[in-house]
């Protein structure tokens, strides 16, 4: 990218989404479970001008100096070539923590799968993203077994016969 990052030209805002497939596994008879999840996700991002950047001298015309141009080059940059493809993969485990809720644990990846077709002498790591998470939701309800007030009264007759 020709942009000297030390000018601090653009303000870079974005967010990733995407759409996952998940695979559940239980783990004994407790609603413990594992789960795997990947699928395509996409890396938005809104990129403007630096605040404060008004100053006639910002916009020289040279992309060296220009906080405009170099804000557009910097757009251009994460748009093009697709490098807002972004697929993700994952796993975690849900825990159960009390008689109605589990503790779920979570590690994803997302890859930058557009360095396949983009040719740029970057590191290895770069653009992959790692996360991992924490979510605490109700435990599932056993599943056959009917609530109270779905029990009705149940007429018990002897067929017994002397």
């Amino acid at each position: 990218m020709a942009c000297n990052p030390e000018n601090r030209s653009a303000f870079v805002m974005g967010f990733v989404t995407g759409i996952t497939a998940t695979a559940f596994f239980p783990l004994g008879k407790n609603d413990a479970a594992m789960r795997i999840y990947g699928g395509p996700a996409a890396d938005f991002r809104l990129i403007t001008l630096a605040f404060g950047l008004n100053h006639p001298a910002d916009f020289t015309g040279n992309i060296e100096s220009d906080a405009k141009l170099q804000t557009e080059a910097i757009a251009d940059y994460f748009w093009g070539k697709g490098r807002w493809l972004l697929p993700a993969a994952g796993i975690g485990m849900d825990l159960p923590i009390t008689s109605n809720l589990l503790l779920g644990f979570d590690l994803r990846c997302w890859f930058p799968l557009y360095r396949l077709w983009t040719d740029e002498q970057l590191p290895p790591i770069d653009g992959w993203r790692f996360g991992a998470g924490l979510r605490i939701t109700p435990r599932p309800k056993p599943k056959n077994i009917p609530e109270i007030s779905d029990i009705q009264d149940i007429e018990v007759t002897d067929t017994q016969e002397n």
